[in-house]
Order: structure tokens, then C-alpha cells, then sequence
């Protein structure tokens, strides 16, 4: 089972202008709905004026003398070079993937305005809050960034409203893939690379799940994780209601009697025991006066985080039958079943770690979601 990695460095408009075949380490994370992280040292070859801010890093990898492939579809821009010269001279470059960029805005609109107060399909108010704060119809010019482009509208995910002035895109895109999640429709986003001679990077949303799905009993391909067949190790199963929360009350503007108040309730659960109603709370001042819709939104949220968090974790084993990049990938839904128990999941985190001594360990992170 021979991987082998090259790391193609690119300048900022995208041009490759070395290779990296030879490193020490090479570590990467890539992860749902957040910024993944990839960190390389080398001995030193390339010089560290090279690795200037923003340079971009692709990940390249082939199995088994197969073709290349463009791990995660991401780039990752350059954020930390640092040289230290003791015996010898090391090279250490930190690095963060495409969806970094998200980061680097604020909805920078005032409160009341078409570009800070939306109504609609989740997917596509996400898409509208990068292209007015990263893309083509940023008011201010200058916030536009060269080679990127937002995906057109699909009308995926729930339809909500949400108020959003002077906060950070990234942020607001989590709320909205979570407040998605929350009514049944679980939403991702991400920062892709194109395959435009440019490298443009391009904005996507994705419904119900970020790769392919590999469900058993709902796809041809099916990937079912077993202890008994040496796929699944370090398995846990619990259900813990410690946090929970099963009335939400979301406290809008106003005083007194005229405070505008929201509430959101999960029947079932309140339902298990005479003493299953438990409450909270939630400011969200932040909603303009009469704004049920986004009002309700932020109710329906802190009801799903107190959710019960009936969980499964556990750990993937690669087998000669079960390999990274040829039967599952990352944001691949797969299932796992562990005696009576079945559960879907999504591979929503993806940890790869190379050593040039002692090869690859691959580390998937499965997550559970009864709402997949």
C-alpha cells in the first residue's frame, strides 16, 4: 500500500512555480464548516524568502502509482514560514486551507440593509454573503478578490431570515449551516479549487453531505465499519442529556411587556419523563424589533445545542479492502455498526500525518447526526 505526496507551490495567481517531493513531516487536517490546518518541515531546499504570505500550497496525492489527486480539492495559503538554524537549517511552513479566506471579511454593511439582513434558502444567502463581501458584488471594489467565483444558487438547505451586521462571514456561514441542520436539511460549505489553468478558487455549498454517499442499504457502494472485521476500534456509545435543553426562549429587542420573545420546544423529549422540560434562554438583541422569522431562527438554535447528544466515536482502520482515497474520502457519509447499532455518519475530519521514517497515518473522525 505505497502513497506517494508531492507538494506543488503556486503564487498568488495561481502559476506553480516549484515542487516539493522531499519532506520531514507533512500534516494536514481538513474539516467541515472550518478552517483545516497543514503544517511541513523540510531541510532546507527552497530558501525562506520564498514562502511569502499567501503563497498557496496544493496536496497531491497517489496510490499506489495511480493518478494524482487534489487532496481535499483545497489550496492552503502560506500564513507562517520560520527558519531555525542549529546543526542544521529546518524549514517550518504553516499553512491554512481555502476556506481561510472566509475569515478575512466582516459583513461590512450597516444594520437594515439588503446585505446584513436576509430571507431565504440557507445555500443561498451563504452564497450571497460571499459574493457581496469576497466576490463580484462587494460594493467596495477593493474587498473583491482575483480569481474567485461563488457557485450559482441551488435553493438547497432551510429557509430561515437572519440579521447579521459587522460579523465576521465566517462565523455567520456556520450559524446558517447550523440553524440549517437544526430544521432537517444539514448544509456544508466550502472553498474549492477550480480546474482553470488559473487555479480560480470557488465558493460551494453541498446538502446532506460534503463527499459521496456511502450508506449501507441506501448506495450501490456501500462502506460498513464492523469491529468484527477489523474496521472500527476504541469505540464509544453514550447518551448524555447533562446539557440539555428541551424550551427555548429567544429574548429580542424591547422592554417589558413589549419585549419581542420567541420560543422553540422538542415535544418528544419533553415528553420522556414528568420532569424532561428544561429550560433556556437566549439574547439575541441583535434581531431587529418584529423580525419573528430570524427571532425563531435563534430559538430553534439553542434548542439544537442542548440537544441530547446521543453519540458514537470511534476510530476507521484502514484495511487492504478499506483505504483513504479509494473506498471513502473526506465529507463521505458511511455506517457504522456496532452490535444491535447501526449508525450513519459523516467523515467530517480528516488528520494525515507523514513522517519520512515511519510513513502515513491516516486518522478519520466520524460524527453521527440523526438529522443526516
Amino acid at each position: 500500500m505505497a502513497t506517494e505526496y508531492e507538494i506543488r507551490v503556486r503564487d498568488a495567481s495561481g502559476a506553480q512555480i516549484a515542487s516539493i517531493n522531499r519532506f520531514t513531516i507533512l500534516e494536514y487536517t481538513l474539516v467541515e464548516n472550518d478552517v483545516g490546518s497543514l503544517f511541513l518541515t523540510r531541510n532546507e531546499g527552497l530558501p525562506y524568502e520564498f514562502f511569502k504570505t499567501d503563497v498557496r500550497l496544493e496536496v497531491w496525492r497517489s496510490i499506489d502509482g495511480g493518478p494524482a489527486r487534489l487532496e481535499g480539492d483545497t489550496v492552503w495559503f502560506v500564513r507562517k514560514p520560520e527558519l531555525q538554524i542549529r546543526d542544521n537549517r529546518m524549514l517550518y511552513i504553516t499553512a491554512y486551507d481555502a476556506k481561510h479566506l472566509l475569515k478575512r471579511r466582516v459583513v461590512a454593511y450597516k444594520a437594515g440593509t439588503s446585505q446584513a439582513q436576509k430571507s431565504g434558502a440557507a445555500s443561498n444567502l451563504m452564497k450571497a454573503i460571499v459574493r457581496e463581501n469576497l466576490g463580484s458584488t462587494a460594493t467596495d471594489t477593493a474587498r473583491r478578490l482575483s480569481f474567485f467565483q461563488v457557485a450559482a444558487d441551488n435553493g438547497a438547505g432551510y429557509s430561515t431570515s437572519k440579521a447579521f451586521s459587522y460579523r465576521q462571514v465566517m462565523t455567520v456561514l456556520q450559524e446558517l449551516a447550523r440553524d440549517s441542520a437544526a430544521n432537517g436539511s444539514y448544509l456544508s460549505f466550502d472553498v474549492v479549487r477550480t480546474g482553470d489553468a488559473a487555479g480560480t478558487l470557488e465558493f460551494r455549498t453541498y446538502l446532506h453531505m460534503r463527499g459521496n454517499d456511502h450508506r449501507h442499504g441506501l448506495s450501490p457502494a456501500p462502506v460498513l465499519l464492523s469491529p468484527d472485521t477489523g474496521t472500527l476500534a476504541n469505540i464509544t456509545l453514550a447518551d448524555d442529556a447533562v446539557e440539555e435543553v428541551t424550551f427555548a426562549y429567544a429574548l429580542g429587542q424591547g422592554e417589558g411587556a413589549a419585549r419581542d420573545v420567541q420560543t422553540a420546544s422538542n415535544t418528544a423529549r419533553i415528553g420522556v419523563s414528568p420532569y424532561n422540560r428544561i429550560e433556556a434562554a437566549v439574547e439575541a438583541t441583535n434581531v431587529a424589533l418584529g423580525d419573528t422569522a430570524s427571532l425563531l431562527a435563534e430559538a430553534k438554535a439553542r434548542l439544537r445545542e442542548g440537544r441530547l447528544r446521543r453519540s458514537f466515536a470511534g476510530e476507521l482502520r484502514e484495511t487492504p479492502d478499506l483505504r483513504y482515497g479509494v473506498h471513502f474520502g473526506f465529507g463521505d457519509a458511511i455506517t457504522a455498526q456496532v452490535g444491535r447499532y447501526a449508525f450513519n455518519c459523516r467523515i467530517d475530519k480528516v488528520r494525515v500525518y507523514i513522517n519520512a521514517e515511519q510513513g502515513e497515518a491516516v486518522n478519520v473522525n466520524l460524527r453521527n447526526d440523526e438529522l443526516l
